[in-house]
Order: C-alpha cells, then structure tokens, then sequence
C-alpha cells in the first residue's frame, strides 16, 4: 500500500494571549489611535493657573476694594424726574380763601400721585377752576396764568390735550386781548354798565362779575356767546332785585331785557327768573 505523503504544517496557530508580550500588543495600536489620546498637557496647566489668577483677585477686590465691583443699575431703574407745577401759586390772586385751599390741595395730590392719568385729572380740575377765576373776572393777570397752564398740559399731556382741546381754548375777555381795544359797545350797554358801577345795593363781587359778563359779550364775536352771557345777567339781576327790591335794579333788568328781545330774539329769559315792568 502507498505511504501517503505527510501533511504540511499550518500556516498560522492560535496562540494563547498570554504569549503576548506588552510590545507585541503595542504593535497592534494604530498609531492614529495613540496620537489622540494624548492630552495637551501644558496649555491646560496655564489654563488652570490663569483661572487661579483671576479667582484670587476677584476674592481680593470684593473683600477690600467693594466699590470696585458695583453694577451699574439699568436706566430703566433710574428715579423718575420730580413733579414740576404748572404754575407759581404765589402769582395767583385767590378769589378766596377756600379756593385757594382748594386749588393747592389738588397741586399737593398731584405731586405724589403715581398714576399718570390721576395726576392728570387733578390738574384739569385746578385749569377749570383758574379758567373760572378768569371768566368771572377778566383779568388779564388770570389770562397770564391760563397761558402757561395750557402750555403745560399741551407740552406733559400731549394725547390728553388732544382728546379735551376744546376744553382748554379759553375765550379771550380782558381788555388787553388782541382785537377787544377794537371792540364797540352798544350805548345800551354802556349805560347799563355805567348804572351797575354806581349801584350799592349789589355786592361788589356780584356787581364786577355782571360788568365782565358784558365785557364778554361785547368781546365775542360768535352770537351765541354773546346771546348766553347776556342771560346770564338778566338772571342775577332778577335773582338781585328779588332779595333786595331795589328799584334801580329792576330798571337794569328791564333796560337789558328789552336790548336782548330786540338784537337776540332767539334767546329767551326762563319763566323762573322774569321780572314784570
């Protein structure tokens, strides 16, 4: 029989890894492998000393220098600027003592008051009061102070102003007003004017308050101005020579009652207040 021929030895063994040395396994690592694994050493220790560094001056500074680290705060935050009047209350002549109180209580609420449209409505009571003073005085001292009050409201109020402009356009009644030396009076009224000047028996008050009415009447150039301020005379008159029954009174009343029937026939006396001839 043959011999049959020998097999040849294999061409790799399965070696046990405990017959691999720590350099044998090293030449297996991927060089690509070990070059990233390595950690930059150096930039990270200056890294650590910088952070170090800036650290101690930080604990430093607050401890004895605080001031040095103070935030400024946001402008946001600031104080809001302080309230500013309208107006000097030392160059209003007060018709009272009552309104005066009346008309500086709103300007202390005012001061405070954190709500805008408050603040606002304080102020607009205290312009309709000095627009009272005005209109029953014609003085062009409260004219002055009207101006500025206006002024005022139009320049911190703006979107107020706008909505209520009708309420701050003021007619012009003292004598000082541009167009009023201009303005003619009826020799009706001058007369009326004249006797009212001359009559006792009305209070002063009661008594300038009726010639500035006329005034305004004279003054304005829409009738229905002129037309309401004369009934507004004819009912103090009447209401004056029902307490008092001064003849001269109910003279006045008559003597304007027949200039309005005959120049504003549109415009009647209420029954409440007529006074018979």
């Amino acid at each position: 029989m043959p011999k049959l021929p020998e097999q040849k030895a294999r061409d790799f063994e399965i070696l046990d890894k405990s017959t691999f040395s720590r350099g044998t396994l090293d030449k297996f690592k991927p060089p690509a492998i070990k070059h990233h694994l390595k950690l930059p050493i150096k930039p990270i220790i200056g890294v650590l000393i910088l952070v170090l560094v800036l650290g101690g001056i930080y604990i430093i500074s607050k401890t004895y220098f605080p001031d040095l680290i103070k935030q400024k705060a946001p402008a946001q935050a600031e104080k809001s600027p302080e309230f500013e009047y309208p107006l000097n209350v030392n160059d209003v002549k007060f018709p009272s003592e009552f309104l005066k109180e009346k008309f500086l209580a709103n300007f202390q609420k005012a001061s405070v008051e954190k709500d805008a449209d408050t603040r606002y409505k304080l102020l607009e009571e205290d312009f309709m009061f000095l627009n009272g003073f005005y209109a029953s005085t014609a003085s062009y001292d409260f004219r002055v102070q009207l101006e500025k009050y206006r002024d005022y409201i139009k320049k911190n109020y703006p979107g107020q102003y706008e909505k209520n402009k009708g309420f701050y356009d003021f007619a012009c009644i003292d004598k000082l007003c541009a167009g009023a030396s201009e303005a003619k009076y009826p020799p009706e009224i001058i007369e009326i004017q004249n006797a009212l000047a001359k009559n006792t028996s009305i209070s002063p008050v009661i008594r300038d308050s009726l010639v500035r009415n006329l005034d305004t009447a004279v003054f304005s150039k829409d009738k229905n101005n002129q037309g309401n301020s004369y009934i507004s005379v004819l009912t103090s008159l009447s209401l004056e020579y029902k307490t008092s029954k001064d003849e001269a009174v109910k003279d006045l009343y008559l003597k304007l009652n027949d200039y309005v029937g005959r120049n504003y026939p549109e415009f009647k006396v209420p029954e409440s207040v007529k006074v018979e001839s």
